[in-house]
């Protein structure tokens, strides 16, 4: 049996302004929590996304609304139409 990597990450909310000519700028980010745990097989947008809504940061009214932009170590949850970002995982570097 091949053992399962974990991943440990920090939520955060993000506070952001858009820019003129586009795109977003983080403004400030919280921490919502640190130390939520993803196997290596769930560091999917579908699955993350179905994790943060078990875990009451998404609502259900979030489906079909949001985007995942991965550039590891930091996964953005945002906005589907504005790429607004609204939550960020901050995943620990090796």
């Amino acid at each position: 049996m091949s053992e399962v990597k974990f991943y440990s990450a920090e939520l955060r909310s993000i506070d952001a302004w858009r820019e003129p000519e586009g795109g977003w700028t983080w403004n400030a980010s919280y921490c919502l929590e640190d130390g939520l745990y993803f196997g290596e097989d769930a560091l999917t947008t579908r699955k993350i996304l179905a994790a943060l809504r078990e875990w009451k940061f998404l609502s259900e009214a979030s489906k079909g609304r949001l985007r995942v932009e991965h550039d590891w170590p930091i996964l953005e949850i945002q906005m589907r139409g504005t790429y607004e970002p609204v939550l960020a995982l901050m995943f620990e570097e090796e």
